[in-house]
């Protein structure tokens, strides 16, 4: 069993936020290093949003700049469940 499967189990109504921190250390790895300086400042305006639709609106920013760079990793990132909870 899984942890989220686990969770969803004893906590049905329970909600989960993926931590961005380490979204954006994953996201370090997959990112040519000329970029990473740029596209983490980018990612860390999601995270400093005022609420969920701020939020949703830098994601999508940092989606539409970073979309022709690096499509499969922002392919990746839109897709991740509790990314913005």
């Amino acid at each position: 069993v899984g942890l989220d499967e686990g969770l969803n189990r004893h906590f049905p109504k329970a909600k989960r936020q993926r931590c961005l921190v380490h979204v954006g250390r994953n996201l370090m790895n997959k990112v040519r290093v000329k970029d990473r300086k740029a596209v983490i400042s980018d990612l860390k305006q999601v995270h400093r949003a005022a609420d969920r639709e701020a939020a949703e609106l830098k994601l999508n920013e940092f989606a539409n700049n970073w979309h022709q760079t690096y499509p499969k990793l922002i392919k990746d990132l839109l897709k991740m469940p509790n990314l913005l909870t």
